[in-house]
């Protein structure tokens, strides 16, 4: 793909009907269109995961805009990117089981996913790490989840 195209289609996602167009001004600037239902809806964990990583990958995260992008709240993954009425409840996204029971409740829950053994979650990056570091533990936890699902899958007979 041309880095400098205008137009990247996430295709499993636009495929499975999500998405309708994810409108790019550089590789590096994801904006999220146009919405057509619950992008949750029909889509798996791992889809999800993979979804959040390819985002990263290309630079989604890195957007020039008025504010700093933030992990998850700023990804087609989330339930509520783009949305300023009409908002879903943080407890329909499937990342929620992955957010600390006693943080569920919060205004921001995904920003408590536990990234590694040392106890960093987003929240904690956000104010102790520079964004390359943020997004080097994101990827790593994005990698290591997507592989624990696959072998789970796999073992199960549904790989």
């Amino acid at each position: 793909m041309n880095p400098h195209s205008g137009t990247v289609q996430l295709t499993h996602l636009i495929n499975a009907g999500q998405i309708s167009v994810i409108q790019v001004t550089d590789m590096a600037s994801f904006f999220v269109q146009s919405w057509r239902g619950n992008f949750m809806q029909g889509t798996s964990v791992v889809e999800v995961l993979k979804a959040e990583l390819e985002f990263l990958n290309r630079g989604g995260y890195r957007t020039i805009s008025w504010r700093p992008q933030f992990v998850f709240e700023d990804s087609p993954t989330c339930l509520n990117c783009g949305r300023r009425q009409d908002r879903k409840p943080c407890s329909e996204c499937m990342l929620m089981q992955f957010v600390p029971a006693d943080k569920r409740e919060g205004k921001v829950p995904c920003r408590f996913i536990l990234l590694n053994n040392m106890g960093d979650t987003v929240e904690s990056l956000y104010r102790s790490a520079t964004q390359e570091e943020l997004e080097s533990v994101l990827r790593s936890w994005l990698t290591r989840q997507i592989e624990t699902f696959e072998d789970a899958n796999a073992a199960a007979g549904k790989g």
